[in-house]
């Protein structure tokens, strides 16, 4: 079961790589909060829950509002607005492609999570272990040269760390509230 999550969201991650690449960076974080929506869509659809309208019209002004906190950074020339040499088209279309996918793969894993008794940290080290194999794989596709000559943890620093702990934090917050609410938390 966990492996379908993992593998979703390891092409998810791989999708904000390309889109980095071909956006620049405020455009692409403004973009990807549109995945708040995407999941409350597989929300509704994959665990038949009701959204009130109310609480959609507080995630459509949460998405526009992260947006609007986000748009002084689009022109503002700042270190941050680093405009890619890339395809803005195909930076857009792997930014969507990843709301979708985290979307999808939040609930799929909160589904999971509130569907069995396996405990939150069994789940998280099971889909840890797939996600990091298929995330090994993909990197020795790409980068095996480089990791062979330089190390695997070139270029980490307390940022990267961060994020690696966040991931282990963040199925407490799937399993006891929900997705959206995730979202919500992430935002702030």
């Amino acid at each position: 079961q966990v492996s379908v999550p993992a593998f979703v969201y390891m092409i998810q991650n791989n999708l904000l790589y390309v889109a980095t690449s071909n956006l620049d960076a405020a455009t692409c974080q403004v973009t990807y909060q549109f995945k708040i929506l995407t999941t409350a869509l597989f929300t509704v659809t994959m665990l038949n829950r009701t959204i009130l309208p109310l609480k959609w019209l507080s995630l459509v002004i949460l998405v526009i509002g992260i947006a609007l906190v986000q748009l002084p950074n689009i022109g503002a020339g700042s270190a941050f607005n680093i405009a890619a040499s890339g395809n803005p088209a195909l930076g857009l279309s792997a930014v969507v492609a990843a709301c979708f996918m985290s979307g999808f793969a939040g609930v799929y894993f909160e589904k999971m999570l509130k569907g069995t008794p396996t405990s939150v940290w069994m789940r998280n080290i099971q889909m840890g272990t797939i996600g990091g194999i298929l995330a090994l794989a993909a990197v020795f596709i790409k980068d095996g040269q480089a990791v062979l000559s330089a190390g695997f943890f070139q270029g980490w620093n307390l940022f990267v760390w961060d994020v690696q702990l966040g991931g282990l934090i963040l199925p407490l917050v799937v399993r006891y509230p929900n997705n959206i609410l995730k979202g919500f938390a992430t935002s702030l």
